[in-house]
């Protein structure tokens, strides 16, 4: 395991293409990227990250999940023909955050499909309940949402599958809340039940 202090913006794994295996190259090893995001632009930030993105790997899979529940998202990387690395992020969780459970009762059981909106001040945050997102990996499924330096209280809204929508208000942010669907007792409307855009 190794410890980063930092905030992912966005990580990517490299691997071979059909082209370089036409030409006889063979799991060539790479380095990984980390890039933090900044209006407009990406940021490559991989040398700030750690020894262990810049050195060559024959990586394949990524997975992200609030690891020790701390409410920062930590990272797995699988190494084809090597061990994993946990990417623990140790610095993340200084800003405020908030993860959502969904327990599915008419929908699926972990709410996969669901979409989650958040609106904090005058923001909103909108995110879809999945596990993919790299190959052969499953992530957590909880949803995530990070909240910068935001202090006050949040309000929730789980649109599930099955039609049903709970709405969820004052939530206080740096938690991980359990939703259990139709738990709100809000039947959804057909305007209501569609998926923010």
């Amino acid at each position: 395991m190794i410890r980063i202090r930092t905030w992912l913006s966005l990580m990517a794994t490299l691997w071979t293409t059909r082209a370089q295996l036409r030409a006889g190259a063979f799991l060539p090893a790479t380095q990984n990227f980390c890039w933090r995001t900044s209006p407009g632009l990406y940021e490559d930030v991989t040398s700030e990250r750690g020894e262990v993105l810049t050195v060559p790997q024959v990586s394949r899979g990524l997975a992200w999940a609030d690891y020790d529940n701390d409410g920062d998202l930590d990272v797995l990387v699988s190494n084809c023909g090597g061990s994993p690395v946990l990417l623990r992020n140790e610095g993340g969780n200084e800003n405020a955050w908030l993860q959502l459970r969904l327990v599915g009762k008419k929908s699926n059981r972990n709410g996969f499909g669901a979409f989650v909106e958040l609106k904090y001040g005058e923001k909103r945050l909108v995110s879809q309940v999945t596990s993919a997102g790299s190959y052969l990996s499953a992530s957590d499924y909880r949803v995530h949402f990070g909240l910068g330096d935001y202090q006050g209280k949040v309000e929730i809204t789980v649109y599930w599958p099955s039609g049903i929508r709970d709405h969820l208000r004052e939530l206080q942010p740096r938690q991980i809340v359990v939703v259990e669907e139709g738990s709100t007792n809000h039947p959804a409307t057909a305007a209501e039940a569609r998926v923010p855009g």
